[in-house]
């Protein structure tokens, strides 16, 4: 297996010959008796860990709150991106990306892209509001198995079951996960509608699993060509590990400057 969660660039954050599951290691507890527990404000590490549970365990979650409606709820409402670089960090990576082109005689991109100059040579770097460290999502996640490499973001995902807060689940977690489990074991205890979409597990959304990553399973995006079928799949690849290979070195070289 690559990684459980398969992504549309190369670089990973993930260490190399790391994996989260193998598929030989015993697992100490069933999926049918795991629940995952979700107020729905989930995102970032916490969308990783869900897509973990989910799609390669086969973890079905239960959803408290959203809006006073018979239907169903995502499990996970943040951002499902990948690892995000704090945004200052991309000028500095645009300049040193320009200043190695001619060195590296690169075909990807000349010494004076436009698009890289107009990033290397921004006057300001835009913040929010009280946030003095922004940041941009630099890697899609995308889902093991999924051959059209949508990123997860774009996927809408309902979660298994939803419930509502009760004064008392609200104020005492220990009732609220006793609320989640009995609606876990009796979905007659769940939201009315809010059981069964297509996206949820209870709805007929099979995990892909631990294991190998087949290759008729693999997304047709960067680093597997363009897709087009005019034979130009391999120049393509190849452009795309180039880029990657850029930006890996560019981000070493400002790591180093800035020890």
């Amino acid at each position: 297996m690559l990684t459980p969660t398969q992504y549309t660039d190369e670089v990973s954050i993930l260490p190399e010959g790391w994996r989260f599951v193998n598929g030989t290691r015993p697992t100490p507890f069933n999926a049918s008796n795991i629940v995952m527990y979700t107020d729905a404000l989930c995102g970032s590490s916490c969308a990783s860990f869900h897509e973990e549970l989910k799609n390669i365990a086969g973890i079905k979650a239960v959803t408290v709150g959203g809006r006073p409606e018979t239907k169903p709820i995502q499990t996970v409402t943040g951002s499902k991106g990948g690892e995000v670089t704090p945004l200052i960090y991309w000028q500095s990576f645009a300049q040193i990306a320009l200043n190695m082109s001619s060195a590296l005689s690169l075909s990807s991109y000349s010494a004076n892209d436009d698009a890289l100059s107009a990033v290397a040579n921004v006057p300001q770097i835009i913040t929010r509001a009280g946030d003095g460290a922004s940041r941009l999502q630099s890697q899609d996640q995308v889902r093991k198995g999924d051959a059209s490499g949508t990123p997860l973001q774009y996927i809408y995902e309902a979660s298994d079951c939803k419930i509502f807060y009760t004064a008392t689940t609200y104020a005492d977690p220990d009732a609220a996960w006793k609320q989640a489990w009995d609606a876990f074991q009796d979905d007659s205890k769940c939201v009315e509608g809010s059981t069964g979409h297509a996206s949820s597990i209870s709805g007929g959304f099979k995990a892909y699993g631990a294991g190998e990553l087949k290759a008729e399973d693999q997304p047709n995006g960067s680093g597997a060509g363009n897709g087009s079928g005019n034979g130009d799949d391999t120049s393509a690849a190849s452009t795309v590990r180039m880029s990657s290979l850029v930006v890996a070195i560019a981000a070493a070289v400002f790591g180093a400057m800035t020890i």
